[in-house]
């Protein structure tokens, strides 16, 4: 018997801050894209409170 394959799934990430889903879930993200998911990702702020590091370090 064949497996049976399944339909895409619609999965939503929520972050806090901008470049979160990237630094927290974009491995995952790429993955659930790959496989033919339907990925929604929300940012709660536009980063506009956040601390800008030096390119020195």
């Amino acid at each position: 018997m064949e497996p049976m394959e399944s339909a895409p799934r619609r999965v939503l990430f929520v972050h806090a801050h901008p470049d979160d889903e990237t630094l927290v879930t974009g491995g995952t993200i790429a993955t659930l894209v790959a496989r033919g998911d339907d990925v929604t990702v929300v940012t709660a702020t536009r980063g506009e409170r956040g601390e800008v590091i030096p390119q020195s370090l």
